[in-house]
């Protein structure tokens, strides 16, 4: 019976590729494997939840590029309402432009967004990116490039400016874009972790729980040699019993 049930063990980890299939078959490894698991899976959702954030970033980043292009052409025309040779009606025509550019900063503002999340308006402040199994990691904040922020508002050429104003806020969007591209160079950084460590994990845990087929197959060839022995001598003894019944008789 004892050869019988070890057979039927070896069977069941061959068909299951696993060498643990239940607690019984080694309970310390179990726990150590789930243990594991569960690290491996944190890992994996971690470097998921990176990748979002990223994508999140990228978003971001390529609307604050809009942002920039408006900025340098609202500057461009600042610079061309300066000259002496523009009349008021000129500047009145150059204004007209400057607000459809301010406009168009105001709309990328409010309509840029990743999952229902504002991203710009200032609201995206100290963000956990859960990159880690525990759900933890760095923070993530996304400066206020709204019209009020940059200092535009009510910026206007028609009378007296200053293009510093202007300066200041190409300035206040390079810096935020210069964060995000740092910030998304750091989850570069901890994705390619994340990958290598559930790697690593994932190859530790096989080790532990994956069945060796090669060491299943020696295992099951000795069991079948002795259960195949057991039966000989089985067969020799009914036979010994039986020419000892007609010796008997």
């Amino acid at each position: 019976m004892r050869i019988d049930a070890s057979m039927n063990r070896i069977f069941e980890q061959m068909s299951s590729g696993q060498r643990i299939n239940r607690a019984g078959d080694d309970a310390a490894g179990l726990s150590i494997s789930e243990q594991m698991r569960s690290q491996i899976r944190g890992t994996d959702m971690g470097t998921r939840n990176t990748q979002d954030m990223q994508n999140l970033a990228n978003t971001a980043e390529g609307a604050m590029n809009s942002i920039h292009n408006d900025l340098q052409r609202i500057r461009e025309l600042a610079v061309k309402a300066s000259s002496g040779i523009m009349t008021d009606s000129d500047r009145k025509t150059i204004q007209q432009e400057v607000e459809q550019l301010r406009n168009n900063i105001g709309d990328t503002v409010r309509n840029t967004e990743f999952n229902q999340i504002r991203l710009l308006d200032g609201s995206f402040q100290d963000k956990n990116i859960a990159s880690s199994p525990r759900g933890t990691g760095i923070a993530m904040t996304i400066e206020n490039t709204g019209l009020e922020a940059l200092g535009i508002a009510d910026f206007d050429v028609t009378g007296n400016f200053d293009i510093s104003i202007l300066d200041n806020a190409i300035q206040r969007v390079s810096s935020a874009r210069s964060d995000l591209g740092a910030m998304t160079n750091r989850m570069d950084s901890t994705i390619a972790n994340n990958q290598v460590s559930s790697e690593n994990q994932t190859a530790a845990e096989s080790r532990i729980r994956d069945a060796d087929m090669a060491a299943m197959i020696n295992q099951l060839n000795q069991q079948q040699l002795i259960q195949q022995y057991q039966i000989q001598v089985k067969s020799m003894q009914m036979n010994q019993m039986g020419m000892v019944q007609n010796i008997l008789l």
